[in-house]
């Protein structure tokens, strides 16, 4: 795979990402993700936001001028790309936590001795 492929974009849909063993090749499961970032501060074009305690410096040069501190935004590919409110971000918070909850209890199949499901 090319890194041009490998390049996560909105036109192609696709990313390649680490994954365990055992489950099925991450070319097969290609999406992008936009996740809600929580903003700390903002000097236009460029808002610090933050995740789980690290911070990061996203581009606002697709939205209005209207982004505050704490206000929540989607960002992809080191973009804002949308405001959303906090219960939505809280809510698909929730949901990648449990989603890396789960994939934390998975077994490795690929182990020795391991057993087919």
């Amino acid at each position: 795979m090319t890194d041009g492929e490998t390049q996560c974009n909105l036109l192609k849909g696709g990313v390649d990402f680490p994954h365990k063993p055992g489950y099925k090749s991450s070319k097969e499961l290609l999406m992008c993700l936009a996740v809600p970032l929580k903003v700390l501060s903002v000097k236009h074009p460029v808002a610090t936001v933050d995740i789980y305690g690290t911070t990061r410096d996203v581009s606002l040069l697709l939205l209005p001028d209207d982004i505050q501190v704490g206000d929540y935004v989607l960002v992809h590919a080191g973009f804002a790309i949308q405001k959303i409110d906090e219960d939505a971000a809280r809510e698909t918070l929730d949901l990648l936590d449990e989603m890396a909850r789960t994939l934390d209890q998975e077994p490795d199949r690929t182990s020795k001795g391991s057993s087919p499901p």
